[in-house]
C-alpha cells in the first residue's frame, strides 16, 4: 500500500484568511454620512387649546382658582409632561396664569400672555415662533372656539359656562393643513 501524498493546506487558509481579512476591513471601513438638509422641514406642530380650570366663586373680576380647579391645573400638567411643551400661551388673567404654571414649570419654560380676542396674532406667533414644536394655549369658554377655528380646527369647539374638562390637540403639518383631536381630562 502507498501512503497518500497530502496536500499542503497553505493554499485554503490562505484564500480563507484573505477572504475573512477582506470582510473584517469592508466592516471597519466608515460609512458615507448622510448630508444634513440645510432647510429641513419641521415636525407637526401641536396646539393644545384648554379652557382655564374652575374659578374660585364670589371673588370678584379676576377670581383665582378653587382648590378643584388647581387639582385640574396639576393634572394638565401631569398630562403634558412627556409633550416636550415649547411655550404656553396665557390671558392676562389669574385663572389662566394658574392654570398654565404647573405645565410651564415642568417644561421649563415662561409664560407668554396673549391677547384672547386677537387670534390672528396668536396663529401667527405660533407658526413663526413655534413652528415642529408642541404649545399650549389657556383660553376662556368664549374664546375656545374661535382659536381652535383660527388654527383650522371645527367651528363646532363652543363649551359651556361649567364646562371644564375640554382638552384640544390641533395638529398642523408643515403646509398648515389641520386634523383636530377632542380629548377631556
Amino acid at each position: 500500500m502507498r501512503p497518500q501524498l497530502q496536500r499542503p493546506i497553505h493554499r485554503p487558509l490562505a484564500l480563507t484568511l484573505t477572504a475573512l481579512l477582506a470582510f473584517a476591513c469592508l466592516a471597519a471601513a466608515p460609512r458615507p454620512q448622510p448630508v444634513p438638509n440645510p432647510n429641513p422641514k419641521p415636525e407637526a406642530t401641536v396646539v393644545y387649546v384648554v379652557r382655564h380650570a374652575e374659578k374660585a366663586a364670589d371673588s370678584g373680576r379676576d377670581p383665582e382658582l378653587s382648590p378643584a380647579g388647581a387639582a385640574r391645573a396639576e393634572r394638565l400638567a401631569a398630562m403634558l409632561a412627556d409633550a416636550s411643551i415649547a411655550a404656553v400661551f396665557v390671558t392676562p388673567t389669574t385663572r389662566s396664569r394658574d392654570t398654565g404654571s404647573p405645565v410651564a414649570q415642568g417644561a421649563d419654560v415662561q409664560l407668554t400672555p396673549y391677547n384672547p380676542f386677537d387670534n390672528d396674532e396668536l396663529v401667527r406667533l405660533i407658526r413663526d415662533r413655534h413652528a415642529g414644536d408642541a404649545v399650549l394655549v389657556v383660553a376662556h369658554s368664549n374664546t375656545v372656539a374661535p382659536i381652535v377655528h383660527a388654527l383650522g380646527g371645527p367651528k363646532d369647539a363652543d363649551l359651556a359656562e361649567d364646562e371644564y374638562t375640554r382638552l384640544y390637540a390641533i395638529i398642523l403639518n408643515d403646509t398648515g393643513a389641520a386634523r383636530t383631536l377632542r380629548l377631556r381630562f
